[in-house]
């Protein structure tokens, strides 16, 4: 259960993410976790990343 404290730090999925310096589109979502394919040169694999992380992250960054 997310509380207000966490909501504030959760403003939707972003369109994309970076990784290894890369744009990493947005490919599925759900209310919970959110998959972003690398390139074919990474064999196209899904990174899932769920809510927590999410919140954390930006916990930790402030990135909101």
């Amino acid at each position: 259960m997310i509380n207000e404290d966490e909501d504030n730090y959760f403003g939707g999925w972003p369109y994309y993410i970076i990784y290894e310096g890369r744009k990493v589109y947005q490919s599925q979502t759900n209310p919970n976790h959110a998959g972003y394919m690398l390139s074919g040169a990474y064999m196209n694999r899904i990174i899932w990343i769920s809510k927590d992380q999410f919140i954390r992250h930006n916990k930790l960054y402030d990135s909101i």
